[in-house]
C-alpha cells in the first residue's frame, strides 16, 4: 500500500461457511491477522517488540516480589512463580505468533514474485 502498486479491485460473491462456522482456530485466525498487518510491518514489530519488553519487566517484577516475601512462604512464592511464568509463555507466544506471520508473508511475497516471473516467460515465450 505504501508503495502504491498498480492494482484492480474486484467485488465477488462470498460462499457460505460450511456448517456455519469458521474453521480455522486461534493460532491461525491470529496468524492471518498479523499477515494483513505485516503491510505496515514498521510499526507492528516496533509495538510488537514494546509489548514484549512490557511483559518481560512485568515478570521480572514479579518474580523480584516473589524473592522479596520471606522464606517461610511458600505458598505465595509458587503463585507468584507460576504468574510469572504464565506472563512469560504469553510473550513468548505473540513472539511465535509474529515470526510465523512474517514466514507466511515472505512465503506469500515469494509465490507472488515466481508466478509473476512465470507469467512474463510465458508471454515472452509466444511467437508475435
Amino acid at each position: 500500500m505504501k508503495i502504491r502498486f498498480p492494482s484492480v479491485t474486484t467485488q465477488r460473491d462470498r460462499r457460505t461457511r460450511y456448517g456455519g462456522k469458521s474453521s480455522q482456530n486461534l493460532f491461525m485466525i491470529g496468524s492471518h491477522g498479523l499477515v494483513g498487518l505485516m503491510v505496515f510491518y514498521d510499526t507492528v514489530i516496533a509495538k510488537f517488540l514494546f509489548l514484549l519488553m512490557c511483559l518481560t519487566l512485568f515478570s521480572l517484577g514479579i518474580i523480584g516480589g516473589a524473592l522479596v516475601l520471606p522464606a517461610t512462604d511458600f505458598a505465595s512464592q509458587r503463585i507468584l512463580l507460576w504468574i510469572s511464568a504464565a506472563i512469560v509463555g504469553v510473550g513468548l507466544g505473540a513472539l511465535g505468533l509474529l515470526v510465523a506471520s512474517a514466514l507466511t508473508l515472505i512465503f506469500k511475497r515469494a509465490i507472488y514474485a515466481l508466478g509473476r516471473v512465470a507469467a512474463n516467460d510465458l508471454l515472452e515465450s509466444r511467437p508475435p
